[in-house]
This record gives structure tokens, C-alpha cells and sequence, in this order.
């Protein structure tokens, strides 16, 4: 009996460890990627004309919306 808790044990203590260094490898990775909260970026992408558009060369009397979507596949 004692030897199957033993088991049970080491398995739980394997499953934690390998939980706890995911959760970090995660936690290190959003934390480093992109620019910084805050950082104002440019954006310039060619329409489909080929001209060269900024947000403020889009932006009209109303505003703009931009929508930016993160791939689903990582």
C-alpha cells in the first residue's frame, strides 16, 4: 500500500513540476513579446492600388477602425 502512495506521489510531483516550468515558459514569452504597453507605432501598408496609406491618410470625419487579428494558428 505504501509503495503505490509513493507512486501516486512521485507522478503528482512530476505532473507539477512539468505544470509549473509550462506556466513559466508561457508567462516569460507574453511578458517579452511586442512592443512595449504604451509604444506608439507607425503604420504604412500599400492599398490596393499600390499607393502608400497611413492611419491619418485613412482617418476620416468619423474616424477609423482597426481591427487586428491574431492568427489561430501558432
Amino acid at each position: 500500500m505504501e509503495i503505490d502512495a509513493l507512486r501516486t506521489m512521485k507522478r503528482l510531483f512530476s505532473v507539477a513540476t512539468m505544470w509549473l516550468i509550462a506556466t513559466h515558459t508561457i508567462a516569460a514569452e507574453s511578458l517579452t513579446w511586442g512592443p512595449a504597453h504604451g509604444t506608439v507605432v507607425s503604420l504604412e501598408a500599400a492599398d490596393q492600388n499600390g499607393a502608400y496609406q497611413t492611419i491619418k491618410s485613412m482617418t476620416g470625419a468619423k474616424g477609423l477602425l482597426v481591427f487586428f487579428n491574431r492568427s489561430a494558428d501558432w
